[in-house]
């Protein structure tokens, strides 16, 4: 099976739910080359055929390897992009059990400070998913009223990077730089969340002898 041009894309980026994006959340185009591609039915049979992507002949002045470089370019973008959102959950997981075990004390008799701790970590946190993404938004006109925050930034060079009929430009990869410094910021105030206000509650709740369920695990 043959198919001319560059249209065959990837596997797009894992967003949260609630996300309003104003850019392409899609996979990257595949490369030119050989393929395999499996369709298989739930509990039935599935198929394997092999797919050719071939060179839009459109193309004069760029190569296979040009293609390749933006699609590897393109994916290490998405994969950003689906790690802030995965940071984004991880947020809302911990904030989620933070505050469900704060009430569970409470109800016990046990521990009157958890709450206010409780409290002040969903704070720290949610000030982190807030400069991740913009909460406000809730239909996707609301970005011409609220700024759009760092996914949407990443979003926009992926927008701009995933569909090119060429190798990517020095000014994307020199704005995939500044966006990966802010990312590597962003990271470190939530690991120090994580590290600090997280563990300061779960050694509480130790201290009172109650049950552990929220993670302090690194953010990849």
């Amino acid at each position: 099976m043959h198919r001319f041009g560059w249209n065959l894309t990837g596997e797009g980026v894992d967003t949260v739910d609630d996300a309003i994006v104003w850019g392409y959340t899609g996979g990257p185009r595949m490369a030119p080359g050989t393929y395999e591609a499996t369709l298989s039915i739930a509990g039935g049979p599935s198929a394997t055929r092999r797919i050719e992507v071939k060179m839009d002949p459109r193309l004069d002045d760029v190569t296979a390897a040009d293609l390749q470089a933006t699609h590897d370019f393109a994916t290490t973008i998405r994969d950003t992009l689906t790690s802030v959102y995965d940071a984004v959950r991880t947020i809302r997981s911990v904030r989620d059990q933070v505050q469900s075990m704060a009430k569970y004390a409470a109800e016990a008799g046990r521990g009157d400070d958890l709450m206010a701790r409780a409290d002040t970590v969903s704070q720290a946190l949610s000030e982190i998913e807030q400069e991740l993404m913009q909460t406000k938004n809730e239909s996707h006109q609301d970005p011409l009223n609220y700024p759009p925050m760092f996914d949407n930034q990443v979003a926009y060079l992926y927008g701009l990077v995933a569909p090119a009929d060429g190798p990517p430009t020095d000014s994307a990869r020199e704005r995939f730089e500044d966006l990966n410094r802010q990312w590597a910021d962003l990271r470190a105030e939530m690991e120090k969340v994580m590290d600090t206000q997280v563990g300061a509650f779960t050694q509480r709740l130790r201290d009172l002898g109650q049950p552990i369920f929220v993670p302090t695990s690194s953010v990849e």
